[in-house]
């Protein structure tokens, strides 16, 4: 849940998008958002300046480090490692692959990165979010995710009942999905019947201009 503020939003807007990654112990990106944003995974100040020092202060007194770990989730671990993000001294990256893509980065010296750590799941080319949560709890101590994209990713970690609360914003701005390709789902290709579909519950809703922002968090029982 998440993603970059909207842009022309309020100050409001941008000072709470800041905030979630403010409170996260590490941010999480699939490969393929990380290609179509060039790797942009904003730190809390980047987004509303204005609060910078509140935010540092708020990290300092819940005793995180000064900014989120970026983690980049790649089964194949088909990445470009010349991109600045992996060669930055302010940004610390974790890369999580399967052995497959593993022994892919190495093939690209992915270890001569001094910033950037390579973890693999230990599953032959795939990886599966629990293993994934496993790896960032024992080893990087992160107990408060906070996922980006995109949609694949997601899904499979919604299948495994693994999304405590999500993040939703609806935008009075219509776009179709036209003939030329196919815009994927929000779950990406997770299809869910009735009965096994997730049910999330309304904590919160709040409107600024004409967008509407809710937050949901995972639900113990059904809809009904």
């Amino acid at each position: 849940s998440g993603g970059d503020p909207i842009s022309g939003g309020s100050a409001e807007d941008h000072f709470l998008m800041g905030l979630l990654r403010a409170v996260s112990d590490a941010v999480l990106i699939g490969s393929g958002t990380f290609r179509d944003t060039s790797g942009k995974v904003r730190p809390p100040l980047a987004i509303y300046p204005e609060a910078k020092a509140l935010y540092a202060s708020l990290r300092e007194k819940l005793g995180k480090a000064p900014t989120p770990l970026k983690v980049i989730l790649t089964g194949s671990g088909n990445l470009n490692l010349d991109d600045p993000t992996f060669h930055s001294k302010n940004v610390r990256v974790l890369i999580i692959t399967s052995n497959a893509g593993a022994a892919r980065l190495a093939s690209g010296s992915a270890e001569k990165l001094a910033t950037t750590l390579v973890r693999s799941t230990g599953e032959p080319d795939t990886t599966t979010p629990a293993e994934v949560l496993r790896i960032l709890f024992n080893e990087f101590g992160v107990r408060l995710l906070l996922y980006e994209g995109g949609p694949a990713i997601f899904g499979q970690f919604l299948k495994a009942d693994l999304i405590d609360t999500q993040f939703l914003t609806i935008a009075p701005q219509i776009i179709g999905r036209g003939e030329a390709g196919h815009r994927p789902s929000m779950v990406g290709s997770e299809f869910f019947m009735p009965e096994t579909a997730r049910w999330m519950k309304l904590m919160s809703l709040k409107k600024s201009t004409d967008h509407l922002f809710l937050r949901y968090e995972k639900a113990t029982g059904t809809g009904d």
